[in-house]
C-alpha cells in the first residue's frame, strides 16, 4: 500500500520548545518559529523523537500538543518499507549528547561563525526530531534546527 509521508514542523509552549523556536530562528529569520519536525504518514500517524525517546502517536493526539506551523509533501511511499525502516528505531532514547552539541554549536551563529556539517556527539543508537526525519528520508539532518530543514524543503519544492 502506498502512503503519503509528510514532514511535519510544529512547536508548543513547553520551556524547551520556546528556548530551540528562539534560539534558532536566526538561522531562518524568513521562517515561523518553529520547533520540532517529525513525519506525518497518511495524514494520521505521527513518527517523531522527544524526550521520551522514538515512537508512534496518532495525529490526533498530537495536535492537543502541537502547533503545526507548516507541513512539507515528501515522496509517497510503500508503507511496509517505511514501517520496516522505523521499526529499527522505534523505541530508541533521545540523543541527548547530539542535541546538545547541536545547541552548543549554535551560540556562535549568532556572529556568523556556520554550524559543523558533522555532529560529532551524535549516536547510532538515539535519535532527536531532525534525525528521524533524516533517517526516514535518507538525509543528513544531523546538524539542522527544524526550521533550518523547513527552509531548505520550502525551497527544494519550489524549484
Amino acid at each position: 500500500m502506498i502512503v503519503s509521508v509528510d514532514a511535519l514542523f510544529s512547536r508548543n509552549n513547553k520551556i524547551g520548545s520556546k528556548l530551540i523556536a528562539k534560539g534558532t530562528k536566526h538561522l531562518e529569520s524568513a521562517i515561523p518559529e518553529t520547533s520540532h519536525v517529525s513525519v506525518l504518514i497518511n495524514k494520521r500517524w505521527i513518527h517523531e523523537a522527544t524526550g521520551a525517546g522514538v515512537k508512534v502517536i496518532s495525529y490526533d493526539l498530537w495536535k492537543t500538543i502541537h502547533t503545526e506551523v507548516n507541513r512539507i509533501q515528501l515522496s509517497n511511499r510503500e508503507y511496509q518499507e517505511i514501517a520496516d525502516q522505523f521499526r529499527l528505531i522505534k523505541d530508541k532514547n533521545y540523543d541527548y549528547p547530539g542535541i546538545f552539541f547541536l545547541g552548543i554549536c549554535i551560540i556562535p551563529t549568532f556572529i556568523g561563525i556556520p554550524l559543523p556539517k558533522k555532529n560529532l556527539w551524535e549516536s547510532t543508537n538515539r535519535y532527536f526530531c531532525c534525525e528521524v526525519l533524516g533517517y526516514l528520508t535518507n538525509k543528513y539532518y544531523g546538524m539542522s534546527a527544524p526550521c533550518q530543514i523547513l527552509a531548505k524543503l520550502l525551497k527544494d519544492s519550489n524549484g
